[in-house]
C-alpha cells in the first residue's frame, strides 16, 4: 500500500508520495507513484495495487484526449472496473485507488477525483481538501511546502513501524513532491506547470535498497 498526502486548495495541488514498493511486507523496488499529464493540466495517482497504477497510466497516456482531468471523469469508472476484473489477486494485492487531480479551466479552479476499488469505482469529486494516508495522530500544516509534508510523512513513518507488519503501511525510500499551478500569460489562455522535487530521502533507504536486491536475487 502506498502512503499518500495532498492538499487541494484555491492556488494548486500539493502532494507528495513515497517510492518504495513492497510484496508481503518486504521491499520489492523503488518507483515513480506519480504521473504528470500536462495536456490534461493534470496529476494522476495511486494507493494500494501498483499494477493498476501501471496499466491505468498506461490506458491513459494511449489515449488521444486532451483538455481537462474532468473530461474523463464519465467514462473511468467502467475503464477502471474492466481493467481490475482481468487482473489477477496478487496483481490486486487487496484494494487499490486511483486519484485524478487537475485545474479546471471552466470553473477557474483546481480540482480532484477519487476512484476505490472497494467501491466499485465510483467516481467521488475532490474540491479544497486535505487528505494524509496513513492517518497522522500528529499536527499536520501545509503553510511551507514541501517542508511541513516531510515532517508529517516522517511522523508516519515512525507511527506505522511500530505496527506488526501486515497492518503496516510501508513507508520508505524517498519522498517526491509535486505541485500543480496555475500560469498566466498576456494574450494567452490560462495553463498550468507542474513541479516535482526529491523533498526527503528516508534514513533506511540504502538497508531497504539492499533488502530488495536480495530478495530479487533469491527469486532468480
Amino acid at each position: 500500500m502506498t502512503a499518500l498526502n495532498f492538499a487541494i486548495t484555491d492556488d494548486g495541488v500539493f502532494l507528495a508520495t513515497d517510492s518504495l514498493v513492497t510484496h508481503e511486507g518486504e521491499p520489492l523496488r523503488f518507483t515513480t507513484k506519480v504521473l504528470t499529464v500536462p495536456h490534461l493540466d493534470g496529476l494522476i495517482c495511486a494507493t494500494g495495487s501498483i499494477v493498476l497504477f501501471h496499466r491505468w497510466a498506461l490506458e491513459i497516456l494511449s489515449q488521444t484526449s486532451s483538455g481537462q482531468m474532468s473530461y474523463l471523469d464519465p467514462d473511468t469508472p467502467e475503464a477502471l472496473r474492466s481493467i481490475w476484473a482481468g487482473m489477477s489477486e496478487e496483481e490486486r494485492g487487496g484494494t487499490g485507488t486511483i486519484y485524478h487531480f487537475g485545474y479546471d479551466r471552466d470553473e477557474d479552479r483546481f480540482e480532484g477525483f477519487g476512484y476505490r476499488s472497494w467501491n466499485n469505482f465510483e467516481s467521488e469529486p475532490l474540491t479544497n481538501c486535505i487528505d494524509i494516508k496513513p492517518p497522522f495522530a500528529g499536527p499536520f500544516s501545509t503553510t511551507g511546502f514541501p517542508d511541513d509534508f516531510v515532517e508529517t510523512w516522517r511522523g508516519q513513518k515512525v507511527e506505522q513501524d511500530k505496527l506488526p507488519a501486515e497492518k503496516r503501511v510501508h513507508i520508505g525510500g524517498h519522498i517526491f513532491a509535486y505541485t500543480l499551478q496555475r500560469r498566466k500569460r498576456e494574450g494567452q489562455p490560462t495553463t498550468t506547470f507542474t513541479t516535482v522535487e526529491t523533498a526527503f530521502v528516508f534514513e533506511d533507504l540504502d538497508d531497504m535498497y539492499w533488502r530488495a536486491m536480495m530478495r530479487n536475487v533469491e527469486d532468480e
